[in-house]
């Protein structure tokens, strides 16, 4: 197991600056990149990123930069915490910068759209065994929010190099902050993406007003079909009994703290149009739609609720007629 010293994080968003939090009270060098100066500023002067998490304070030991090669530096881990329609970007900018000695921990979940990769396979592809030491993605049911104030957590670090999975896992676990490992980098990928788009029916069943019978159909038909996708792309389908399957697709689908569950509200109260023209956040989940409806159609994976989602997200379909047809498909057995 490799020793760790430096932590950086590119991206100074609520995810980056949560998990910071936890590596600082492991009494690692942490420093996060970003290209906010005001969240920059305020992490260094005010022990805080006010824009995600108010007067909540992170640990003093936390240094934020706007320099990427200061960041990257002599960092034994390098944590990418971007959203997905930024990877490729970023990825380009660190690639020179990574040394043999580097473990690059991914914690983005979702599709890179040119190639349906998942973040996991991405990163994988623009690094190689003789570039870095190791890829892992650090994925599960966790929210940021309360990461960051200390709220009890188990999640998962997955990468079918062992000693880089138990390198984070060591680093980043403490007495609040669980992390176990896990070998099936396709399974916890997927489960880890579509879960978001589960998600977005989720909120759109609660925008229509319905209660928790269809919740949890929902739920047990969505895991059903992102089993599916796993094992046809590879993945063990015991991977969706764990936190990055059931686990996270539960937490998202019933808290209304969840990004795409708030999308999937909105949608349903006010239209797609309307949505897209106020919203102002990423939302994972309808880049992962749009991504794993292509992929279901090349794989001929049965995916009847991204199907639907996708039809209301990019046809502009009434949700209520796309949940009367699901409801109408032929009878079968579970």
């Amino acid at each position: 197991m490799k020793n760790v010293n430096k932590v950086s994080f590119i991206g100074s968003g609520a995810w980056a600056s949560a998990l910071a939090n936890v590596v600082a009270a492991n009494e690692k060098e942490v420093v996060v990149y970003g290209i906010v100066k005001e969240e920059i500023d305020d992490i260094n002067n005010n022990h805080k990123n006010s824009k995600y998490f108010g007067d909540v304070l992170l640990d003093s030991r936390i240094k934020a930069t706007m320099d990427i090669e200061e960041a990257v530096k002599g960092s034994d881990i390098v944590v990418i915490a971007v959203p997905s329609v930024a990877m490729r970007s970023v990825m380009n900018q660190i690639k020179p910068l990574v040394t043999k000695d580097t473990i690059i921990l991914n914690v983005a979940k979702g599709f890179e759209k040119e190639t349906k990769m998942t973040m996991m396979e991405y990163i994988s592809s623009m690094v190689d065994d003789n570039d870095v030491f190791g890829v892992v993605s650090l994925v599960g049911p966790s929210f940021a929010e309360e990461v960051a104030v200390h709220e009890l957590t188990a999640i998962v670090a997955s990468s079918k190099n062992e000693e880089a999975a138990k390198t984070v896992q060591h680093a980043f676990s403490n007495k609040w902050f669980r992390v176990y490992t896990n070998n099936d980098e396709i399974g916890t990928s997927i489960c880890s993406s579509l879960k978001n788009v589960i998600a977005l029916a989720s909120g759109i069943l609660s925008g229509l007003g319905m209660l928790v019978n269809s919740k949890a159909a929902l739920i047990t038909r969505g895991m059903a079909e992102i089993t599916r996708f796993v094992t046809a792309l590879g993945g063990k389908a015991e991977t969706c009994l764990g936190l990055t399957g059931i686990g996270d697709l539960v937490l998202t689908c019933t808290s209304s703290t969840s990004r795409n569950f708030q999308a999937g509200f909105e949608i349903a109260k006010n239209g797609i149009e309307h949505f897209r023209e106020t919203n102002t956040k990423t939302v994972e989940g309808i880049y992962a739609t749009e991504i794993a409806k292509a992929i279901a159609a090349e794989k001929g994976i049965y995916a009847p609720i991204t199907c639907a989602i996708y039809n209301v997200v990019f046809e502009n379909k009434s949700p209520k007629e796309e949940i009367a047809k699901m409801m109408q498909n032929s009878l079968k057995s579970e």
